[in-house]
């Protein structure tokens, strides 16, 4: 895995209620559940840390809410462009996650 200059790998995971277009649950695509990972692997340590959802924060300007900063959860939906595109959320959460925590997300 790659390591951040710390010589940790650092893995975000997260998860949605629902990834398809033809769901009715109107936070589907809101990342209610967000967990990094923290592993040295020339140490054998790891340690797992729960961000709150409703932690306030900037985002990229989110014309889907009208907004440019709000919940953690948000951010993946804003940068998905409404889960149209998975890579791009995934991407701006993880970015995301790492200026909050001032580390190296990869």
């Amino acid at each position: 895995l790659k390591k951040d200059s710390n010589g940790r790998s650092n893995i975000l995971i997260f998860g949605t209620s629902g990834y398809s277009d033809s769901s009715d649950h109107p936070g589907a695509n809101l990342t209610d559940s967000i967990i990094l990972i923290s592993v040295n692997q020339e140490k054998d340590d790891a340690f797992m840390l729960s961000l709150p959802r409703d932690l306030y924060v900037k985002h990229a300007d989110c014309p889907l809410l009208g907004t440019t900063s709000g919940k953690l959860n948000e951010v993946y939906y804003c940068g998905s462009n409404d889960a149209k595109d998975d890579e791009r959320g995934a991407a701006a959460l993880r970015t995301t996650v790492g200026e909050i925590l001032g580390i190296d997300v990869q």
